[in-house]
């Protein structure tokens, strides 16, 4: 990347960044001790030697000289001992400094023996220059001063005194050391800042000059990318950019101020494809003269999604406005800003907008919804009894949510008038249902397959002795005999009810421990697409007695008696049937959003509800006859294939088998509307069909919504993959800054870390690659991972010799949070048996075994090299390849082993959390 006066403008962060990290180099250390070993000690010890000093400061003088010249030698040529030199030289300056105190202590601390010490104590510290070396010598030297005073009598200066002063020495040079650590830490973050803000893949930087001849100076790859994807010469980047600027806008530019800048949005046209580059420039003053710097930043994306925000506004105006549920905006006071029409016709037009939606008398429930708003941010299906201004009561549901964008309520309603006044009927008419149950003379029991789950008054009468556990029998523990033949009989007559829909016949039933004659009429009943029978048993024991005294007087007289009764309860019977059918006229009647009609076996006409009538007349225009054939009714507004679907359900209703399907019919005007159709069997008195019901509803409105939705999910689904594309895309442009970085290094130690980085950062990136091709984004299929990446990592050694590839991999689908430990896990063992297990490049084998256990993944990734030395196998290295095994282990909750016998072996056993998977073991 050309950079070079982009560098004279920004701190040199490579150098900042060396200078760091060198701090502690073998050769920056030999250099600055063997300057204090081979000048000044030698210079040192003459001084001391010249002015009569005691010869064993002389001695330790040229003692540091000596044992710095064996110290590098031994870290020069023995590679063990290179990182060695610091300690080396730190101990010998220990030793120096034990001898001369001692030196001084024989002496009782003289001035001249304290004076001598003290050379050897700052020189020292001055080569130590690092902060824990520093504070274990001053601990040291302490220290002896501290023995001294206990073990000195009567020395020449108090000890404690002396003890204080080199104390306040220590402290000050390691507050010293300290700061300068410090110092040093703050250059290399704000080297790494810059070095990040130049190399910033999104940025592109050009250098230029205005003054004379208009000349670009200097550029980063990223800028150059913008222009042209091809090599070419720097004159023609020069011309292409100037050109990009009118006359008036190079003017501009160039009576740009301090702190000004020129911004112009530019569109280009590569490979069919648009880009919009953002140019930001600025003037820069140096001492050298003005330049002028150009950032240059992709802004594409933006440019697209403030087009699509506009359409998108558009389409929420037209949702907004035509709409078929009421919506609206409000403030914090309840006062209406915009609403759609079907909002106001809701209202009865008595509200506009202006005018606040609450009044005074709902200020508490107006309250409440703020507070609940501005905890929950939106309410669904709140329900009230909403009072127009013309009087009109209207049951509403209201649906808000809270824009804290904006401070206004966005909000929907939906009228249940209507439809609360049809459950209020449906309510009533239940009610009467139960008092006809309750106060109806035969007993009646509501049966789940055989047990009894209900009773009415009357059956509880009948069955005193049962009374309390009647609800826990079955029907057939009624009966007064329980054998096996009588019990065969009564399956066998029960049975018929699968094709005759109702059956009668007379039984013996127990009864308050007597034998009771009763007629038992059992009819099968739908509740809730549930199956249930309801048994109804009239008492014969007190009429058959009755027949039989009056046979025996007068058989006559008995007869007309019976025939009389017989006429009442028929009479009855039938009142209460005509009163049971006008009760369920009205009923059907009142259902305004509900097309219900009967049609004979031929597809006649027999009857209908109100609803139906105007449907068709407003629809088709037409009107409902009784007779009439229903296909042929709807032939014009039916699709032939709809048509036949009709043909076809009716058949099969006719054959006691219920339908439910959805049909699209078409009005005169041509309008499509979508219909949910229910068609059942009515069965005869002998069980037999005789006609078949028809209910439907319309729900086109439902439909759109659907529709509405799933190409909602769709979108969503595009967006979640273009996330992990773009993720995959990111973490490849890392790989990629990696790789190019590895080519400036010359350190092979460098060069091993960013290719292991550059590794980890891949085995991410595939994961997401993977994500982004299946249709499943909550998990991954672990094994073709798992072999892509292994042979990607092959691949990418290089080393000499080939490396068999020994793979038993099942397929295993893993979630994200697991996948990405477990690759990156799999990186580091592929990588250390690439780097570390064999020395002959014959035989090399890689073996990985993954399958799933149940729960319980297995992983097992073993080679047939060396093994691990002693430090490994102990898994206690503090080497940063095996603690990320170790911590990748852990953070997946598993069981990590390691076996050295044959090679090496890890074995790693971990819980899936995907829930419901399907393995193959």
């Amino acid at each position: 990347m050309r950079l070079s006066l982009l560098s004279n403008i920004f701190p040199n962060q490579n150098d900042q960044v060396e200078r760091f990290e060198g701090e502690d180099g073998f050769n920056r250390i030999s250099f600055f001790n063997g300057i204090g070993a081979i000048l000044i000690a030698p210079s040192l010890a003459y001084i001391l030697y010249f002015f009569n000093a005691p010869k064993t400061f002389v001695y330790l003088a040229l003692s540091y000289t000596g044992g710095f010249v064996v110290y590098y030698l031994i870290c020069r040529f023995t590679p063990f001992f290179k990182q060695s030199l610091l300690y080396m030289l730190f101990f010998h300056l220990n030793v120096i400094t034990i001898i001369a105190f001692q030196e001084m202590y024989l002496a009782y601390f003289t001035y001249k023996y304290l004076f001598l010490f003290l050379i050897y104590y700052l020189a020292s510290v001055i080569i130590i220059q690092r902060l824990y070396p520093a504070i274990l010598y001053h601990v040291l030297v302490t220290l002896l001063f501290v023995d001294a005073g206990f073990k000195m009598k009567e020395p020449v200066i108090d000890v404690n005194f002396l003890l204080a002063l080199f104390i306040l020495f220590g402290l000050s040079n390691i507050l010293m050391l300290y700061a300068r650590n410090n110092v040093l830490r703050k250059i290399n973050d704000y080297s790494q800042y810059l070095k990040k803000i130049m190399n910033n893949p999104g940025s592109g930087y050009i250098l230029f000059t205005m003054t004379g001849n208009r000349k670009i100076i200097d550029y980063n790859n990223e800028a150059f990318r913008y222009f042209t994807q091809n090599d070419e010469e720097e004159s023609d980047l020069n011309k292409d950019f100037f050109d990009l600027f009118s006359n008036s806008e190079i003017k501009t530019i160039k009576e740009l101020k301090r702190g000004m800048r020129f911004t112009k949005v530019i569109t280009f046209n590569q490979y069919n494809r648009r880009y919009d580059i953002e140019f930001n420039i600025s003037r820069i003053t140096l001492k050298n003269g003005v330049l002028w710097l150009a950032n240059l930043n992709d802004v594409t994306q933006q440019s697209v999604k403030r087009e699509e925000l506009e359409i998108s506004e558009r389409k929420y105006r037209n949702l907004y406005h035509k709409n078929r549920a009421g919506v609206f905006t409000i403030d914090h006071r309840s006062v209406i800003i915009d609403g759609n029409e079907v909002f106001f016709k809701m209202l009865d037009n008595t509200l506009q907008i202006g005018d606040p939606l609450f009044t005074t008398e709902y200020d508490d429930d107006w309250e409440l919804i703020l507070d609940t708003l501005n905890q929950t941010e939106n309410i669904q299906n709140y329900q009230t009894q909403f009072y127009l201004n013309n009087g009109e009561m209207k049951t509403f549901i209201f649906s808000w949510y809270l824009d804290k964008l904006t401070g206004s309520i966005e909000g929907s309603v939906i009228d249940l008038t209507s439809s609360q006044k049809t459950a209020q009927a449906l309510k009533q008419s239940e009610q009467k249902y139960k008092m006809i149950f309750e106060e109806s003379n035969d007993a009646i029991l509501l049966l789940s397959g055989d047990r009894i789950i209900d009773a009415n008054r009357r059956a509880l009468e009948l069955f005193v002795e049962e009374s309390k556990n009647l609800r826990k029998l079955e029907l057939f523990d009624l009966s007064w005999d329980k054998s096996s033949e009588n019990k065969k009989e009564y399956l066998d007559l029960k049975s018929s009810l699968s094709y005759k829909k109702s059956i009668k016949f007379n039984w013996l039933l127990k009864a308050k421990e007597e034998r009771i004659e009763a007629e038992i009429v059992l009819i099968e009943i739908m509740l809730e697409n549930k199956l249930y029978y309801q048994c109804v048993i009239h008492d014969l024991t007190e009429q058959n007695k009755l027949a039989e005294e009056k046979m025996r007087a007068e058989f006559a007289e008995e007869t007309n008696i019976r025939l009389e009764a017989e006429i009442k309860e028929r009479i009855k019977a039938e009142k209460q049937l005509q009163e049971q059918f006008l009760r369920t006229k009205a009923i059907l009647d009142s259902s305004s959003n509900t097309f219900l009609l009967t049609l004979t076996v031929d597809k006649k006409i027999s009857s209908y509800n109100l609803h139906s009538e105007q449907y068709f007349s407003q629809l088709f225009k037409t009107q409902l006859k009784k007779g009439d054939n229903f296909a042929v009714k709807l032939k014009k507004h039916l699709s032939p294939k709809f048509l036949r679907l009709f043909n076809l359900m009716f058949i099969r209703v006719l054959n006691g088998k219920s339908r439910q399907f959805e049909v699209l019919i078409t009005s005169v005007e041509g309008n499509e509307f979508w219909m949910e159709v229910y068609m059942s069997a009515i069965y005869d008195t002998e069980g037999n069909v005789g006609e078949v019901s028809l209910v439907a509803h319309d729900i086109t409105e439902k439909k759109k919504s659907t529709i509405e939705i799933e190409e909602s999910l769709k979108e969503k689904e595009v967006l979640l993959k273009e996330i992990h594309h773009r993720v995959k895309n990111n973490l490849q442009v890392i790989s990629s800054i990696l790789n190019l970085q590895s080519s400036f290094a010359q350190d092979e130690k460098t060069l091993e870390i960013l290719q292991e980085s550059r590794n980890r950062v891949r085995s991410m990136a595939i994961i997401h690659e993977n994500l982004y091709k299946t249709e499943d984004f909550s998990s991954i299929k672990f094994g073709d991972y798992l072999y892509n990446l292994t042979t990607n990592l092959i691949a990418s050694y290089r080393i000499s010799g080939d490396v068999k590839l020994i793979a038993d991999i099942n397929d295993v689908d893993l979630e994200l949070d697991q996948a990405i430990p477990c690759g990156l896990f799999v990186n580091e063992v592929i990588t250390n048996a690439l780097k570390y297990a064999w020395i002959e490049p014959a035989g090399r084998e890689i073996s990985i075994k993954l399958k799933q256990q149940k729960s319980r993944v297995v992983l097992e990734i073993s080679d047939n090299g060396v093994g691990l030395p002693k430090p490994f196998e102990e898994m206690n290295s503090d080497t940063l390849g095996l603690q990320l095994i170790i911590t990748l282990a852990e953070q997946l909750d598993g069981d990590l082993k390691v076996d050295r016998k044959k090679g090496t072996k890890y074995l790693l056993k971990f819980d899936n959390i995907k829930p419901n998977h399907n393995v193959k073991n």
